[in-house]
């Protein structure tokens, strides 16, 4: 999900790594040679008191970063969630009209994703290079959980530019400096998930959250073959590339 116009790199900006359990922040610093970090710091949420008026553990968690680096350096933010506030479907719309599937994407998502009473923010991109072009994959997020960033964030005169799930952006920072990679399954794994993302001729067209641990590998290796065998027999990839493994 990005805001078009914002431009995170021409000043400081806040860099928010939120897993499970815990929030790293960075202040980066967008210099000639790229960029770096200026300060940082690490805040576990779990273990953080719940002041009045902090509804969120986002909440707490933001004001503890704020005790530990000078938020007031950043007006911008870039935020890579944990996926698991993040939905994927892969659908073949009858239609290829980016208009049309638009109109009809919240409805044909409803009956799929969890929580149906709660409403959703929702995006798409249509995947090039398979044997069937009508494929799109979707992405939806609780509107509830995009809101409650740019509502704490405002607090401290920062906005959020960029949100992205943590797996996918990894995966599309490796695509863009790869320019001689451009079908890949990557592979990236935390402290309580692993997320695989397929990406066929420099597009991201699958992508799957396991809640597996990189620890149990027996388990892993089993659960990334049977995906790729089923992303096989319905979009016809055939699972023959390069592997490539994050560990976040």
């Amino acid at each position: 999900f990005r805001w078009k116009g914002d431009n995170v790199m021409a000043e400081h900006f806040l860099r928010l790594d939120i897993s499970q359990s815990s929030i790293f922040a960075a202040i980066i610093d967008p210099g000639r040679k790229g960029n770096a970090i200026a300060d940082s710091c690490h805040v576990v949420c779990n273990e953080l008191p719940r002041e009045k008026g902090q509804t969120t553990p986002f909440d707490s968690a933001i004001a503890a970063i704020s005790e530990k680096i000078d938020l007031s350096l950043c007006t911008k933010s870039v935020i890579f969630i944990s996926t698991n506030h993040i939905f994927y479907r892969l659908m073949a719309p009858p239609f290829s009209s980016a208009g049309k599937i638009k109109q009809i994407l919240p409805f044909e998502l409803e009956s799929v994703l969890p929580y149906s009473n709660e409403p959703y923010i929702h995006d798409f991109h249509k995947l090039t290079g398979l044997p069937d072009s009508h494929f799109i994959l979707t992405a939806s997020a609780m509107e509830s959980d995009i809101e409650s960033y740019f509502k704490t964030l405002k607090l401290y005169g920062i906005k959020p530019a960029v949100i992205a799930p943590k797996g996918y952006a990894a995966a599309v920072a490796f695509l863009h400096s790869n320019a001689d990679t451009n079908s890949f399954l990557f592979i990236y794994s935390d402290e309580t998930q692993t997320n695989l993302i397929l990406v066929k001729e420099g597009v991201p067209c699958f992508v799957r959250r396991l809640d597996t641990v990189k620890e149990d590998n027996g388990t892993l290796v089993s659960q990334i073959k049977k995906t790729l065998i089923g992303v096989e027999h319905r979009t016809g990839i055939e699972p023959d590339f390069e592997i490539v493994i994050c560990d976040n």
